[in-house]
Order: structure tokens, then C-alpha cells, then sequence
């Protein structure tokens, strides 16, 4: 197991702007997606 070098942060990005960046990074092969929010 290996943790990823690189990972997509949604902070602060609303509605349709998350749900395109989340499914661009999915098809781009990012698997870590942090979706806390502070």
C-alpha cells in the first residue's frame, strides 16, 4: 500500500464547481479527496 504523493482539497467550492472537479479527479487517477470541512 502506498500513500498518494498528490490529493484534491474541496474547500470552499460549492455545488456544480465540486461535483466536475471531484469526477476530473477521479478520471485523472487522484484517490485521495479530502472533503473536511473546518
Amino acid at each position: 500500500m502506498a500513500i498518494p504523493a498528490f490529493g484534491l482539497g474541496t474547500f470552499r467550492l460549492k455545488d456544480d464547481v465540486v461535483i466536475s472537479s471531484v469526477k476530473t479527479a477521479l478520471e485523472l487517477g487522484y484517490r485521495a479527496i479530502d472533503t473536511a470541512q473546518i
